[in-house]
C-alpha cells in the first residue's frame, strides 16, 4: 500500500451493498472489494455502514484490512449514529434506491449536515429509469409497482443531491439523462483495472498476431441479465448472422438475472443452442481475466445510459469492445469503428460482419491498448480524492 498523505481525509461510506461476517473476517461483493481496496490507498481510513448478508457466495472476497465495518442495526438511535459520523471528515452515500431502501442513508445524510461534515452523493446511473425499463413487457400492476419504485428513486436521489456538497457522477451519459446540477458536480470515468491488470507486451504481440489472421471471432457478453442490459440484441445479431449470412458464430454470455429464462427461450426460439451458451457468474479479478481472454470481441449492448467498468477489462485483455453509441461510451476515446446504433439489432450485426477483418481487429486492437493505461483504478480514485479535498477545503 502506498503511503498515505497527512491531508488525507477519513471516509465513511454508507452503502446498500451487504456484508458478510464470518469467523471474524468480512466478506462482500468481489467487485467492490477490488474498489475499496484501492480507495483505501488514498484514504486515511474507511468505515462502511451497511446491511448484514448471512451468507458468503461464489462471488464474495475478503474485504481488505483496515477497514471497520458498521452494521445499520448497529445504530439505530440516533446517539450513535451522531457518535460513528463525528469520527470521519468525509460521509460518502451511494444513491440509487427508492425511500424505502434508502432511510439509513438519508438519516445519515441530515446527521452529517447537522455536524457539517462533508457530504458526496454518488450516483452511478439511472436507476429509476432502469426500472421503468425493466418492468416493460411485464403485466399491469408489475409496471405499476415499477413506475411507483422509479419515482420514489427520482425522488429520493434528488433529496440527497439537494443536501451534498459535492455529487460523483460515473459517466456523462448517466449526468444527462437524469439532468443532474449542483455546483460541485465531478463527472468520472469508473475503472477496475490495475496497470498491472494489462497483459503484458509478449502477450500483447501474440494477441496481435491472432487477430490479424482472425476470420470468425469469438464473443462474449458478462453483465447482469436483466431487460436494460439489452442481451437480447446480441442474440437477435446472431440469428440475423446465421439466418441471412450462414455465418455461426460463438458467443458466450456471463452473467445472471431474471432475464435469463427468457434468453434462454430466446436461443431456442432461434435455433442458436450450437451458437451461444450461458456459463453464470465468474468470480473477479483472476478467474475472470482468465476467461474473457479466450475471446476476441466483448458486446456491450446496454439500454440506459450508464458508462459500465467492464469496457476497461475487456481492453486491458486484449479484447475489442463493441459499444452503443451513447454519450457514455463515445466520451472515451475510443475508435468510431466499434461503435453501432444504440439497441439496433441490423447495426450491430453489420458491425459484427465488417469486424471479420482481421486487419482492422488488429488495427483496432493497436488504437485501444493505450487506454487500458488511461484509465486505471489507481487515477480513478486519485483524481476523485482530490476533487473531494477541493471540496472539503471549502
Amino acid at each position: 500500500m502506498t503511503s498515505i498523505p497527512q491531508s488525507a481525509y477519513r471516509l465513511l461510506i454508507v452503502s446498500p451493498i451487504p456484508v458478510c461476517k464470518d469467523n471474524n473476517q468480512h466478506y462482500s461483493l468481489d467487485l467492490w472489494v477490488e474498489d475499496l481496496r484501492a480507495n483505501l490507498e488514498h484514504v486515511q481510513s474507511i468505515a462502511i455502514l451497511c446491511p448484514r448478508a448471512d451468507l458468503k457466495s461464489e462471488s464474495t472476497r475478503m474485504l481488505p484490512t483496515g477497514i471497520q465495518i458498521v452494521f445499520q442495526d448497529e445504530v439505530l438511535e440516533q446517539s450513535l449514529l451522531e457518535e460513528l459520523i463525528k469520527k470521519y471528515d468525509v460521509v460518502s452515500i451511494g444513491a440509487g434506491g427508492p425511500l424505502w431502501r434508502m432511510k439509513t442513508a438519508i438519516d445519515v445524510a441530515l446527521v452529517a449536515k447537522k455536524l457539517k461534515r462533508c457530504l458526496v452523493t454518488s450516483v452511478t446511473s439511472n436507476r429509476s429509469r432502469t426500472t421503468k425499463m425493466n418492468a416493460q413487457g411485464k403485466n399491469w400492476l408489475k409496471k405499476i409497482k415499477a413506475h411507483l419504485t422509479a419515482w420514489s428513486i427520482s425522488r429520493t436521489t434528488s433529496k440527497l443531491i439537494g443536501l451534498s456538497d459535492g455529487v460523483l457522477v460515473i459517466g456523462e451519459g448517466v449526468r444527462k439523462s437524469m439532468k443532474i446540477v449542483h455546483p460541485n458536480l465531478y463527472i468520472e470515468t469508473a475503472s477496475w483495472i490495475k496497470t498491472s491488470d494489462v497483459i503484458v507486451e509478449p502477450v500483447y504481440t501474440d494477441r496481435l498476431s491472432d487477430f490479424s489472421n482472425c476470420e470468425q471471432p469469438k464473443m462474449i457478453i458478462a453483465t447482469r441479465l436483466e431487460p436494460m442490459k439489452g442481451v437480447h440484441i446480441g442474440i437477435m445479431a446472431i440469428a440475423q448472422l446465421v439466418k441471412e449470412h450462414s455465418i455461426m458464430p460463438t458467443l458466450t454470455i456471463l452473467g445472471q438475472g431474471p432475464d435469463l429464462n427468457n434468453l434462454k427461450a430466446l436461443v431456442e426460439k432461434n435455433h442458436l443452442e450450437n451458437a451461444v451458451a450461458f456459463e453464470g457468474v465468474i468470480s473477479y479479478p483472476d478467474a475472470f481475466f482468465e476467461k474473457i481472454c479466450q475471446y476476441n470481441l466483448m458486446l456491450l449492448t446496454n439500454l440506459n445510459e450508464e458508462q459500465p467498468r467492464l469496457i476497461f477489462d475487456a481492453i486491458s485483455q486484449g479484447l475489442i469492445p463493441i459499444c452503443p453509441d451513447s454519450t457514455s461510451y463515445l466520451n472515451l476515446g475510443l475508435p468510431k469503428e466499434v461503435f453501432y446504433k444504440t439497441g439496433d439489432i441490423q447495426s450491430l450485426k453489420l458491425k459484427l460482419l465488417e469486424l471479420r477483418d482481421g486487419q482492422l481487429m488488429a488495427k483496432l486492437l493497436t488504437e485501444l491498448r493505450p487506454l487500458a493505461f488511461k484509465y486505471t483504478i489507481s487515477s480513478m480514485h486519485e483524481k476523485r480524492v482530490s476533487w473531494i479535498k477541493s471540496l472539503i477545503m471549502k
